[in-house]
């Protein structure tokens, strides 16, 4: 019957198993370590992507805004141009001119309205002031005579439009601004 106790022959074997455990607990502090450093890696991959896609989404709100001032701006100059070749002719000879101009201003209008939150507060009045000196006085009527380039009527509608293109401009700036 074998002694109980330690056999010299055992301790190679001892020293294997301290060492087997010691190298499992050094690699599963380093596995630990390792799977830290992978979860902050991505943690921060994310909020980089998340700061990306915010940034992406922001520029393209920028835009859109741009795109649609600009459209807007355009459309007063054309507003604009077809009012004064309105007012420059007789009534008997602007056939459908009012109509068209009638419908750009629903259009115009009610994009104001639409955009106003990212217009100046008083936007909307004040293309209702442009609309006035547009649709003023003998609008659409026949027995109207034309004015002249320099005439009261011509002069503010000008005059509304330079003020509304200059905010418009003005709203383009802001956007410029980081």
């Amino acid at each position: 019957m074998p002694e109980p106790g330690m056999d010299l022959g055992d301790v190679p074997a001892w020293f294997a198993l301290i060492i087997s455990i010691w190298t499992a607990y050094a690699q599963k502090k380093a596995n630990s370590r390792a799977e830290e450093l992978r979860v902050a890696a991505e943690s921060k991959a994310e909020g980089l992507r998340l700061a990306a896609e915010a940034k992406a989404s922001s520029d393209r709100e920028k835009d859109q805004r741009r795109q649609r001032v600009e459209q807007i701006h355009r459309d007063i100059e054309e507003l604009t141009a077809l009012a004064i070749d309105y007012w420059m002719k007789p009534g008997s000879e602007t056939g459908t001119s009012g109509v068209v101009i009638n419908t750009k201003i629903k259009d115009i209008s009610s994009r104001f309205s639409r955009y106003s939150a990212v217009l100046w507060p008083r936007a909307s009045s004040d293309f209702l002031s442009f609309k006035q000196a547009v649709t003023g006085g003998e609008f659409q009527s026949h027995r109207r005579e034309s004015s002249a380039p320099r005439s009261a009527t011509i002069i503010a509608i000008s005059t509304a439009s330079g003020s509304l293109k200059h905010k418009l401009g003005q709203e383009l700036d802001k956007l410029d601004i980081p």
